[in-house]
């Protein structure tokens, strides 16, 4: 999904969409205001989506703070971890440590929010430590369309691609329930261009099966096309793009499109071939001078033309290394806001290690976020954060939008995609950085 975006792409991120099998968790507060004064539980719960359905992670490492409060570990069981948070206005902040992959690749995550804001936090970036079962599935395809050059088939967000029909492929695919999409199309000048499709949702696999894939006019269905427009041009951008993408009810997304030449047509799906949780997402982006970008994401269901505008740079954003010991930290700063921040994104990465920071705007007490020091806690291995003396890079986003934090958040997170009419607004700027 926002993969697409380069300046998403470095992101933590797995999949997901609005419905789907998303666990009933997050930052669980009473509903009443958080100026009364009563303490609210805060919850935070860590898992990844394997075969269609979440399953607990456990990360090497997890602690909160309440308000201006000391930093504390957290406790908790299958990926539940609870915090009381008592500050009047509710602000508190969560920072945890992905165990080392086998690339020793160590990711840490901090957040800062008040309950308001941001109502839960659903984590799914720590790796699963288990062997989940995988079949073999055995693929087939038939009655190719006049044209016809190549087929995609994905079972969920596993895909695989044929160049002739009658070709046999073998796609390995986690025990799970899948949504099922097929395409066959032509190719022109490198570009992919769907005709027809073919989608079964919740499918069920339980081991080793075949499928053949018959888009014939009775078995599958033609794809339709609209314009997606680009707004606001301006001679600040040295470039733009657009992908459209169909993500089906299970959070797999599909890409139909990516071009740089907005004047083409994208196909589509038409809404009355769509379950009731599908979407497509379409992405505008430019990227301007100095590592700046600007984008649009925009769910939509029925293909229709539409015109999608990025919110202005923001230019303003920078980073500087402000602590060595007790390990290397870095602060944030900006000036203004346009767009005015609804959320902040922050990330510093070197090789084999990243840090990223999330921060609604009501929990920021002015333009500035600061790297947080966990080192006090028990458990914290200085070893984990950024390392003095080594090159690394940051970027700095913006997210803005129609609709809440929480909403933004848990789509840039892929945990659900936008649905009909939700947009999201990004701004971001990136750069080098020495601790």
């Amino acid at each position: 999904m926002i993969a697409a975006l380069s300046l998403v792409g470095c992101g933590p991120a797995k999949t997901h969409q609005d419905g789907g099998a998303i666990p009933d968790s997050g930052v669980h507060g009473d509903a009443g205001s958080t100026d009364s004064g009563i303490p609210q539980t805060v919850s935070l719960i860590d898992t990844m989506k394997s075969g269609g359905a979440y399953i607990p992670t456990t990360p090497a490492f997890i602690a909160g703070k309440d308000g201006d409060g000391a930093w504390v570990p957290l406790t908790g069981s299958g990926g539940h971890y609870t915090l009381t948070v008592k500050d009047p206005a509710g602000r508190y902040s969560i920072t945890v440590v992905c165990a080392p992959d086998p690339a020793a690749i160590t990711t840490v995550i901090s957040y800062q929010a008040t309950v308001a804001e941001l109502p839960e936090i659903n984590l799914d970036i720590c790796l699963d430590t288990s062997s989940p079962l995988e079949f073999d599935q055995t693929l087939t395809s038939s009655n190719w369309p006049a044209g016809a050059m190549q087929t995609s088939v994905s079972y969920g967000s596993n895909t695989t691609f044929s160049s002739a029909p009658g070709t046999t492929d073998k796609l390995k695919v986690q025990q799970g329930t899948y949504d099922i999409f097929a395409t066959v199309g032509s190719v022109a000048s490198f570009v992919y261009m769907p005709q027809r499709f073919i989608l079964s949702h919740d499918v069920q696999v339980n081991g080793v099966g075949s499928r053949n894939l018959d888009f014939s006019p009775t078995t599958s269905a033609p794809l339709t096309s609209f314009v997606p427009s680009m707004g606001g041009v301006a001679a600040t951008d040295l470039s733009v793009a657009r992908s459209v993408e169909f993500v089906t009810s299970d959070g797999s997304d599909h890409s139909l499109q990516s071009t740089s030449d907005l004047s083409l047509s994208s196909p589509g799906i038409p809404l009355a071939s769509q379950g009731p949780k599908d979407a497509h997402l379409i992405l505008v982006i430019a990227t301007g001078m100095g590592g700046n970008q600007r984008a649009v994401f925009r769910g939509l269901r029925a293909p229709a033309a539409i015109t999608l505008t990025p919110p202005p740079y923001f230019i303003s954003a920078k980073a500087s290394a402000i602590a060595k010991t007790p390990y290397a930290r870095g602060k944030f700063e900006w000036t203004g806001g346009n767009p005015t921040p609804r959320l902040l994104l922050a990330a510093f990465q070197q090789t084999q290690r990243s840090w990223y920071f999330f921060a609604t705007s009501g929990s920021l007490p002015d333009t500035s976020y600061t790297q947080p020091d966990v080192s006090g806690v028990a458990g914290w291995d200085n070893a984990w954060a950024m390392q003095t003396g080594v090159s690394g890079s940051y970027t700095f986003y913006v997210l803005s939008g129609n609709r809440s934090v929480d909403t933004l958040l848990q789509f840039l997170l892929q945990r659900r995609n936008l649905t009909d009419g939700e947009e999201a607004l990004l701004s971001a700027r990136s750069d080098v950085i020495t601790f």
